[in-house]
């Protein structure tokens, strides 16, 4: 969950299994842009609880038995105004770009 590389902290969350095909990652990691563990402790446990929540959405999101099937674009954009909503309220920086590359590239075999 929380781990220091160099002098600054960074928070790392493994997807759960049944969502990697659908996120195209195995795991979330992201500077927490702070060199103070009791901060990187507080910021972590957020981004935990957070990542939990979005978790549990994107599952709704792709359960049949409530016939709201998503699109792998819906997902992917729910996924993108996460990532913007979370950096905006921890003042964090998210890099997108390894995401965007996995996700868009492969879209077509989901």
């Amino acid at each position: 969950m929380l781990r220091l590389v160099g002098s600054r902290y960074y928070f790392r969350r493994a997807v759960p299994e049944d969502l990697r095909r659908w996120l195209r990652r195995s795991e979330i990691s992201l500077s927490l842009k702070t060199s103070h563990k009791l901060i990187a402790r507080q910021k972590a446990a957020l981004l935990y609880a957070e990542t939990g929540l979005c978790f549990e959405e994107i599952r709704r999101m792709i359960d049949d038995t409530n016939k709201k099937i998503c699109t792998a674009e819906e997902i992917i954009d729910f996924y993108e105004k996460y990532i913007v909503e979370v950096e905006y309220r921890y003042g964090i920086r998210i890099d997108k770009s390894k995401f965007y590359n996995d996700v868009k590239s492969n879209i077509a075999i989901i």
